[in-house]
């Protein structure tokens, strides 16, 4: 069997050194150069076939966007004071559980009514560099309030206010309150780039002011129920 080509050196080198304490020593020191020869190459090819795998099926890794769930972290009233307000507390995320739905617990109080004369501005900042980036997406709709919510929302819409018409006013002034599992779900958006966002949706009737500034925070993360 054929010594490797570190060995032969070590033989090599070893046999001008006169003295068994600095041949020893000389071994040694070869033998452990050796080892981290043939360590080095196996985990070179370890690392070429793991990015030749994940290069040619790069469907198994998670691309940047793709169908999408949401991780609710908080939800509050943002700006000024308007007429609606929300105290909401949800429930955490667990990997190890992903198909669990998130717990909501909180309330609503709407002391003016949504109907389809309602505009709503829904604006998504971005985290980056440990900052918001306005404006990453912004969507306007100048009225129809109530149809825009069925259309984007209606699981969200009917968990956090019971009873929602599909007539106008969909939400009728009221407390609305809620102790639940929430099923975050926009079916007309099948495809969201995922990140951390800051979601900022403000609505009113006609052209009048808002009166309603609600902010959530919270991650999108690729679908898993």
């Amino acid at each position: 069997m054929r010594s490797s080509p570190v060995a032969a050196c070590s033989r090599l080198f070893v046999s001008c050194i006169p003295g068994p304490a600095l041949e020893k020593a000389m071994c040694k020191r070869m033998a452990a150069m050796e080892k981290s020869f043939r360590t080095f190459i196996f985990n070179a090819f370890v690392i070429y076939f793991v990015v030749l795998y994940f290069g040619v099926h790069g469907k198994t890794i998670n691309s940047y966007a793709g169908p999408w769930n949401v991780v609710v972290e908080k939800m509050y009233d943002c700006g000024a004071k308007h007429n609606w307000s929300v105290s909401m507390r949800f429930s955490h995320y667990n990997p190890a559980r992903h198909s669990e739905l998130q717990h909501a617990r909180g309330w609503f109080n709407a002391t003016t009514p949504m109907t389809d004369d309602t505009w709503m501005h829904v604006a998504l900042d971005a985290w980056s560099n440990n900052m918001w980036k306005e404006n990453a997406f912004v969507f306007k709709f100048s009225n129809h309030g109530c149809s825009v919510a069925w259309k984007y929302v209606p699981d969200v819409l009917q968990h956090f206010f019971p009873g929602a018409r599909h007539t106008s006013p969909c939400i009728p002034v009221g407390l609305y309150e809620t102790d639940a599992p929430v099923r975050w779900s926009v079916p007309s958006i099948p495809v969201m780039v995922y990140g951390q966002y800051r979601y900022r949706m403000s609505s009113g009737y006609l052209q009048q002011p808002a009166e309603a500034i609600i902010c959530i925070e919270g991650r999108v993360i690729p679908k898993t129920y």
